[in-house]
């Protein structure tokens, strides 16, 4: 996110973590049933919703030994991205409050990095990672969690270089005409990373993807510089 015009660094928006009640009612099944005093970790299948800045687990993130290797699920909803991660439920509060939550961060951050710099096509779901810390009482119904989402730090804040203007980008115009106009206003040269963003398109914060898109509405590009 950043300034809404004009040139200005730019920050990284933070994300909202939203596990649904059903996630902990399978969670508690599954410990009742299977896990017991185990605290391994666990696979996870988990979301990010574009547009919104969230992550979400449900009663379908849990997966078994057996799932463990298969590929991604899709969410029915397009803005939601699918992704891996893990869980680690701690038996003690005590146990909970004590892990090393920035040797946590560190670890799974360098694994990050690891997977942006390999060599090949790279693993997206790699890219997408996240790791849930938990303590659960299953006595009371109550459950503490801490997530993680690692991100890489660059050396200087990424900037807003150029807008769209909305003369040049006007009603029912087109990608097309959005890219142009931003290599125009940029000699020619789009930057290493840039994005495009079509109001009337946002992704549908609720679960259930939106069916009537605008296609008419007009674009606005913010463009990002190294």
């Amino acid at each position: 996110v950043g300034p809404a015009g004009g040139g200005g660094a730019l920050a990284l928006q933070a994300l909202k973590s939203e596990l649904d009640v059903t996630f902990w009612e399978k969670f508690r099944q599954r410990k009742l049933d299977e896990i017991r005093l185990d605290d391994a970790v666990l696979p996870l299948d988990g979301y990010f919703r574009a547009g919104a800045a969230s992550f979400f687990l449900n009663g379908e993130s849990h997966l078994s030994a057996a799932d463990e290797g298969r590929a991604l699920k899709p969410h029915p909803n397009p803005s939601a991205t699918a992704c891996r991660g893990s869980l680690r439920n701690f038996n003690t509060v005590e146990e909970f409050k004590k892990a090393d939550k920035n040797a946590l961060l560190a670890e799974r951050g360098q694994a990050l990095l690891e997977a942006l710099t390999r060599e090949g096509e790279p693993d997206v779901a790699a890219l997408i990672d996240f790791s849930v810390l938990a303590f659960s009482d299953l006595k009371a119904h109550k459950y503490i969690y801490w997530c993680c989402f690692p991100a890489l730090s660059p050396p200087r804040p990424h900037e807003l270089i150029a807008s769209a203007r909305p003369e040049t980008l006007g009603l029912g115009l087109g990608f097309g005409a959005a890219v142009a106009d931003l290599q125009a206003q940029l000699a020619g040269e789009l930057p290493w990373a840039f994005v495009l963003h079509q109001p009337g398109t946002d992704p549908n914060p609720n679960p259930n993807p939106n069916p009537n898109p605008n296609p008419n509405a007009p674009f606005c590009a913010l463009t990002f510089g190294a």
